[in-house]
């Protein structure tokens, strides 16, 4: 948590052996942070919710049979959708909550495992599979296959709708836009093939006509200021992989990555700092000891 835009955070909660991978908040004081697990020996996959009202001073874990979430979407106040591993009891991989995530419904889907979703401001539905598939619902009842080339070793990693345009991108460097979620056309960042190749497209955020886009190697953001027709490169101080980015307006960005890494840019990008690092670790393979002690 922190509480002056990424400059000092604190623990606000014990640990858990599961992963929380999510967090949504419907105002400044009522959220949800949402995760599972795999458990050992049964392998089944179990979810965990936790909700705040005092702005994540404290937090409520909530009895849950949902499986692992790995991600959710704020539709409205209250209104989260969240996805992850398929459920037999649900019959589904996405689920639906009114109440800020203390109840949780199936949602129908065509597919299983979800990669990433995203809802649009007309309701209108794209999830991905962990395989590669996109389905498209434009009333969130009926879905259809979008187009587009499956590719199970370069996995989709994320699908959002930024200022009413849609984007998809992933491994090596695959990156699509819609303005419909019916038509889509690929995009190319910079780069020839033999670096895209190399890109893993991980999270994208935006601000109005500007986007940023983070992954690997996290020492670069591609951006954008007109959706996406243009791309630069600029470079960022970060010497590991970014899982995900959060545009918070058009100066203030903050990333995420591996071992609590969190970088912050107060001037749309062109400059970064280190806001968090867990401390770095060196592996012990071998302990010995001697008759002389």
């Amino acid at each position: 948590y922190s509480g002056d835009a990424g400059k000092h955070w604190e623990v606000q909660h014990q640990r858990f052996d599961a992963v929380l991978a999510a967090v949504c908040f419907s105002d400044e004081l009522n959220g949800c942070v949402l995760g599972g697990t795999i458990e050992p020996y049964s392998h089944r996959s179990a979810g965990v919710v936790l909700i705040t009202s005092d702005g994540g001073k404290t937090w409520e874990s909530v009895a849950t049979d949902l499986p692992r979430l790995t991600a959710a979407q704020r539709v409205g106040r209250g209104h989260i959708l969240a996805w992850g591993d398929w459920s037999n009891h649900y019959q589904s991989a996405l689920f639906e909550s009114t109440d800020g995530g203390r109840t949780f419904a199936g949602r129908p889907t065509p597919c299983g495992h979800i990669q990433c979703a995203a809802v649009g401001p007309d309701s209108s539905l794209v999830a991905v599979d962990r395989v590669g598939k996109i389905h498209r619902s434009m009333a969130g009842l009926e879905f259809e296959l979008v187009d587009l080339p499956a590719a199970p070793f370069d996995p989709i990693r994320f699908c959002k709708v930024i200022d009413g345009v849609w984007w998809i991108g992933g491994e090596a460097g695959r990156l699509y836009r819609s303005r419909d979620a019916i038509r889509w056309e690929a995009m190319s960042l910079p780069g020839n093939d033999s670096d895209h190749a190399l890109f893993s497209l991980a999270d994208i955020g935006g601000s109005g006509n500007h986007i940023w886009i983070a992954g690997q190697p996290g020492n670069v953001v591609w951006t954008s200021s007109d959706q996406g027709n243009t791309w630069s490169v600029v470079t960022t101080n970060n010497q590991t992989a970014i899982n995900s980015i959060s545009v918070l307006n058009d100066n203030l960005l903050i990333t995420c990555g591996p071992m609590a890494s969190v970088f912050a840019s107060r001037n749309g990008g062109r400059a970064w700092w280190s806001q968090h690092q867990a401390g770095s670790r060196n592996a012990v393979l071998n302990i010995s000891s001697t008759c002389s002690g």
